[in-house]
């Protein structure tokens, strides 16, 4: 599973010019849980993040960052894979 993690900091700074505390003061919660969401250390659950949208006028889409990961070698793909390529 892909690690994921909330653009907070970057979003409340475009969207708002706000600071991390700034929005931790206006969801009413610690100014560490923020920055744990923002490090990927912690995730909110949807209503929260749906709370986090409407503060900083975002979407989903644009809260919710996927953390890149190592792309697989060529030499993991299997024969079902290069026997049944993805319809493009």
């Amino acid at each position: 599973m892909t690690p994921l993690r909330l653009r907070v900091a970057e979003l409340a700074m475009a969207h708002r010019g706000w600071t991390m505390r700034l929005l931790s003061e206006h969801l009413d919660v610690d100014h560490q849980t923020v920055m744990y969401w923002n490090q990927g250390r912690a995730f909110p659950r949807l209503p929260m993040m749906l709370t986090i949208c409407h503060a900083l006028g975002c979407t989903l889409d644009e809260l919710v960052d996927e953390c890149p990961k190592k792309p697989l070698p060529a030499t993991a793909l299997t024969s079902a894979d290069t026997q049944y390529p993805l319809a493009s």
